[in-house]
């Protein structure tokens, strides 16, 4: 009986290994919202954003098994375009396209910040530590691309949808930055073929409010000082409240 119930043990513990969900893989988004455009930009390894969007590692040029850089100098917008091909991208309730507008690929151990507009212009534009007849395979590397659109988006929702043929779940973490710079940062699970849902941004209702609480507050602090002093405040530099 206790060899039965070991042998019980182990299977239903290999059962629930073999059907837990499987670890979600990272993913960042910048969205840059603008009066007169949308830009976004991504970085995640490499061989998840090829996963994630369903494309293939043949889009990135190869030599003897290794990523060709050289190749890099010739542009690399197109990669980017092979990645977002497969999926659909949608501006409030019309579809928007985004055209690529570099592609990049930095090595796992000097990865890129990515949280500003400012930190994707310049993953994407520049080659970080690559050395001369450095020898780097896919999975050595983390991939930054960046795209835009002609379509404003400052104050209407984003939706990115994957490609169900994707074989990443993952953890899209968002900083989105609202035309008048507040961003706001928020987290995403996502699997294959799930939309990846940017809401529109809320900062016009918070730019409203703050003109009202800063008067609110400097109403309150002059009558305190009213009520402490016995006398009203004064605004006027050098005369005693």
């Amino acid at each position: 009986m206790a060899r039965l119930a070991q042998i019980a043990v182990y299977f239903w513990a290999g059962v629930a290994i073999l059907t837990a969900p499987a670890s979600a893989r990272d993913l960042t988004i910048v969205i840059q919202r603008l009066t007169d455009g949308t830009e976004f930009y991504m970085t995640a390894p490499s061989e998840t954003i090829i996963e994630a969007f369903a494309a293939s590692e043949s889009i990135v040029p190869h030599k003897n098994g290794y990523v060709d850089f050289d190749a890099f100098f010739s542009g690399t917008w197109d990669i980017g375009d092979e990645i977002l091909s497969k999926a659909t991208t949608q501006i409030g309730a019309d579809s928007a396209s985004f055209e690529a507008m570099s592609f990049m690929l930095h090595p796992n151990d000097a990865v890129l910040p990515l949280e500003t507009r400012l930190d994707g212009m310049i993953a994407i534009g520049v080659c970080n530590a690559i050395e001369p007849g450095a020898l780097y395979g896919m999975n050595d590397l983390h991939a930054y691309v960046g795209y835009y659109s002609s379509v404003p988006s400052h104050q209407t929702s984003i939706d990115i949808t994957l490609p169900r043929s994707s074989v990443s779940r993952l953890s899209v973490k968002v900083f989105d930055i609202a035309a008048s710079g507040y961003t706001s940062t928020y987290t995403i699970t996502a699997e294959p073929g799930d939309t990846i849902h940017l809401p529109e941004p809320k900062t016009a209702q918070t730019s409203f409010w703050f003109p009202i609480l800063g008067a609110a507050v400097s109403l309150a602090v002059s009558m305190f000082v009213a009520i402490w002093t016995g006398k009203p405040a004064t605004l006027a530099r050098g005369e005693p409240v």
